[in-house]
């Protein structure tokens, strides 16, 4: 786990900031998979990351609390999930113009969590029905994420590798955008702090874009 670097005394010196070798980039997500919290790490190692049997014994309902559930993703390229942000959470703010900061100059104290979206389109009933049900466990949730090139993002906690922490998860009622228009429905919620030092991108795998819950 990271420092919290606002809870570290002045006297904090940083590591040392790595070689820029090559760049770092998410790409296009186009499936989230839906985790309850575990207090183990699903995966244990990378190689388990992009194991498609650890996958499938995860996408099982015999999986019980453990099963991973997977955002559906259709072969026609229209319908489906995307359009998947991360926005960064606000900065929370104290005075500015007055005497509760030093020369009433406005300090930043923290920030708040980031919210994630992703859009669904012309998403059946039954769909959007079991996706409610995801809200109704009562359960913290995690999430993994899985991107157009077939690779799995996920976070990292020591040697072994587990979904995102994200809290108020919400599926709204869907929006019917008329003609030449596709129904949508948009997924939210926000992820934990500090996610972006924690995440993990595998190489490409053959399974992830078409793997499903049994």
């Amino acid at each position: 786990m990271p420092t919290d670097l606002n809870n570290v005394c002045c006297n904090y010196t940083p590591a040392l900031i790595p070689v820029l070798d090559c760049p770092f980039e998410e790409g296009q997500v186009l499936r989230l998979g839906i985790q309850q919290k575990q207090d183990i790490p699903s995966f244990p190692t990378s190689t388990d990351l992009i194991d498609s049997a650890d996958w499938d014994t995860l996408l099982a309902s015999a999986a019980g609390a453990k099963r991973i559930f997977m955002t559906p993703l259709s072969p026609d390229g229209k319908t489906g999930f995307f359009d998947f942000k991360i926005e960064a959470g606000a900065p929370i703010t104290q005075g500015g113009g007055d005497d509760t900061t030093q020369g009433g100059v406005q300090a930043t104290v923290d920030y708040e969590l980031s919210k994630w979206m992703l859009t669904g389109y012309s998403l059946p009933p039954a769909v959007v029905l079991e996706l409610k049900g995801l809200l109704r466990c009562g359960k913290s949730l995690t999430m993994y994420m899985v991107n157009s090139s077939s690779q799995i993002i996920a976070r990292k906690n020591g040697t072994a590798y587990e979904g995102f922490v994200i809290t108020n998860m919400q599926v709204p009622d869907k929006s019917m955008n008329g003609y030449r228009n596709r129904t949508s429905l948009v997924l939210s919620g926000y992820i934990e702090k500090n996610y972006d030092t924690l995440e993990y991108i595998t190489p490409p795998t053959t399974f992830a874009l078409t793997m499903l819950n049994t």
